[in-house]
């Protein structure tokens, strides 16, 4: 689903249309959520894909859970989540919360 995309549905747009300055300021996010032709928010019956979260989860079913708590994924996860300024997480955070959770 993340990989060959799914179709936005017409509550799915709105949502998305509500919440566009914040989808703009978070690249991330505007990858996924901008037409790159229009410069708009996805509009309903578009095609939504997100390859970033389709690696991820390829590489988290190859090498276990352990990509995702404790890997360079892990790195990349909090670098991106510390750069867009909603949290600040450490490190070892999902390490730690893994030890929390299991």
């Amino acid at each position: 689903m993340c990989k060959n995309g799914f179709r936005a549905s017409k509550t799915l747009a709105r949502i998305i249309a509500r919440s566009e300055s914040y989808i703009r300021q978070n690249d991330a996010l505007a990858d996924i959520f901008i037409d790159k032709k229009t410069n708009k928010t996805v509009q309903e019956n578009d095609l939504i894909k997100m390859p970033n979260l389709a690696k991820t989860l390829e590489l988290i079913s190859i090498y276990n859970i352990s990509a995702f708590y404790n890997s360079d994924l892990t790195r990349q996860m909090v670098k991106e989540i510390n750069e867009n300024g909603r949290f600040y997480l450490y490190i070892n955070y999902f390490y730690d919360m893994k030890l929390i959770i299991f």
